[in-house]
């Protein structure tokens, strides 16, 4: 996965797997297993640099978060507020463990919204 978040993850005894709370029938569960997720970050990984600046938000998860602002009709700033409390956005947008912090600054939104109008 480009960004910085790591491919392997060792939990803490103090975290819970996603996997082992939601239910795995909910829709959004079962849209994130009906998409491509290793094609979508291949088409965008061209516009990712490893070595430009801070580590970059996974693929995944931008849009994964692009995707659920369209699905519910939320702000940017809506669907970072919404993602933190919703244990099914999380685990569309790849994490493995319930997040208690933002996943992105909203402003990283608008940048990447940027970058695909370029494309």
């Amino acid at each position: 996965m480009i960004g910085k978040t790591p491919k392997e993850h060792q939990m803490s005894i103090f975290e819970v797997a996603l996997e082992s709370f939601i239910d795995m029938n909910h829709e959004l569960v079962l849209l994130s297993k009906q998409i491509d997720w290793e094609a979508v970050e291949s088409e965008f990984a061209e516009y990712y640099y490893a070595d430009n600046g801070r580590p970059s938000v996974p693929i995944r998860k931008m849009v994964g978060m692009m995707l659920l602002k369209n699905i519910y009709n939320l702000s940017d700033e809506g669907v970072v507020a919404r993602w933190m409390e919703n244990p099914y956005m999380q685990y569309f947008t790849g994490e493995k463990v319930f997040q208690k912090r933002p996943p992105m600054n909203p402003i990283d939104m608008t940048k990447f919204r940027i970058l695909g109008q370029r494309c």
